[in-house]
């Protein structure tokens, strides 16, 4: 009587293969949501970027580009993405070509921007990778 135990060599080459053929469909999906999850994100913050400086503009309070603590928030860039806004006066009227930019500074965004315009409103609210 034949106790051996264990897989044969054929056992685990169909097990090899069915894995590969998992990761190679799986791999790029997965990417492809981490992409659309760190784009999400980033037009969460443009939107909050927005909202602090419209409300710091209303307030009659001028402000210098990219200066956080003048519109009343930490800097929120992070290993992905870097945001910039221009400079306003408290007597500029706000219109709705006034733009937050979204640069990507790593993996598959890097160097992309999206633009986001706080006072337009629909589709073409954001332009870009956004």
């Amino acid at each position: 009587m034949n106790n051996a135990r264990g897989f044969t060599f054929v056992e685990a080459i169909v097990v090899g293969v069915i894995v590969a053929i998992l990761a190679v469909v799986a791999i790029p999906s997965y990417t492809g949501y981490v992409k659309n999850s760190q784009i999400s994100a980033a037009q969460s913050i443009c939107q909050l970027i927005g909202a602090a400086i419209i409300q710091t503009h209303n307030r009659g309070i001028s402000f210098t580009a990219n200066d956080w603590t003048d519109i009343g928030i930490t800097n929120p860039s992070n290993g992905t993405w870097t945001y910039t806004f221009p400079a306003l006066t408290a007597s500029t009227q706000l219109t709705n070509t006034f733009a937050i930019t979204a640069t990507g500074v790593s993996g598959s965004l890097n160097g992309q921007t999206g633009t986001f315009l706080p006072l337009q409103t629909g589709t073409a609210q954001w332009t870009g990778i956004l």
